[in-house]
């Protein structure tokens, strides 16, 4: 068996994320941003992958075993003495900034997952992708219950690791990104961002907005339907 380009196996990881949100949520999946970073100037300074739900950021950068370029290691090794004094970055980089590394076997193709600090073992890591994925959904899901009484981590410290982690390349990248929201009506809502690496911008103001619109949508439906119901009934009439 061939080991997989990373491009699909991130197309894989997003399909499958997809289904596990929309079996958890089955009634109203959270507002999200979901960027695919691949071949854009964010993939070099950030990651391939950037989640962000309310309370919840995930950088996930996908790496095949056969794939011998140094560029993760050192970017890696500049990461680690940037926030070398900065255990409260440390444990941000842990929680949010994954690192996914696959390689093919004999039937099937295999994955170890770490956090990104820690790649090269198996420190801190997750067995599969299927546990890697349904943790985010179940994170995403605790936040959303209040089961925290706030977010996974320090929404300010996360917007300074973003920053700093943007850096490590030698520039500070920054890309525009859509905002994807599904209202009550079940209609998808897509938001433009000017830089979604400000993780400042409030989902739940998008949110709120989205429920509104979705209200104005069922409002008009109401009406349309009595209308509608109205006029056979005249239709009727002797």
């Amino acid at each position: 068996m061939r080991d997989p380009y990373e491009n699909i196996l991130i197309g894989t990881f997003l399909y499958s994320l997809g289904i596990v949100f929309g079996r958890k949520f089955p009634e109203a999946v959270p507002p999200g941003i979901v960027n695919l970073l691949q071949q854009t100037p964010l993939d070099g300074p950030l990651a391939d992958v950037h989640l962000n739900y309310p309370g919840i950021v995930r950088l996930i950068e996908f790496k095949r075993v056969s794939n011998s370029s140094n560029k993760e290691r050192e970017k890696r090794t500049t990461l680690e003495h940037l926030i070398a004094d900065k255990p409260d970055l440390q444990e941000v980089s842990r929680t949010v900034h994954w690192y996914i590394e696959t390689s093919k076997a004999l039937v099937d193709w295999s994955t170890r997952i770490t956090p990104y600090l820690d790649f090269g073992s198996m420190a801190n890591g997750k067995s599969s992708l299927i546990e890697f994925t349904t943790s985010i959904a179940e994170a995403v899901a605790c936040v959303k219950s209040n089961e925290r009484d706030k977010a996974e981590c320090d929404p300010e410290k996360v917007q300074l690791y973003l920053n700093l982690l943007a850096t490590t390349c030698g520039k500070d990248s920054s890309s525009s990104g859509v905002l994807v929201m599904v209202g009550k009506d079940g209609a998808l809502r897509y938001v433009a961002l000017e830089n979604f690496r400000d993780l400042r911008l409030e989902l739940s103001v998008h949110r709120s907005h989205t429920e509104e619109l979705s209200q104005q949508v069922q409002t008009q439906r109401a009406m349309d339907s009595g209308l509608i119901d109205r006029s056979r009934e005249q239709s009727y009439e002797p």
